[in-house]
């Protein structure tokens, strides 16, 4: 399953060690704003360099 480009996702760090993307749910509204998929693959490439 790929990811949507037009989707809105989050990163998941509830593993430190493999931090990933998510999609955004309505469960997560109240938790960060959305990331474009763009958005979402810079931040998840900004904390591995960071780690």
């Amino acid at each position: 399953m790929g990811l949507d480009p037009d989707g809105w996702y989050r990163l998941d760090c509830s593993d430190p060690a493999d931090p990933r993307i998510v999609e955004y749910g309505d469960e997560d509204r109240d938790d960060e704003a959305p990331l474009t998929l763009d958005d979402a693959i810079q931040e998840l490439l900004a904390l591995e360099e960071a780690g």
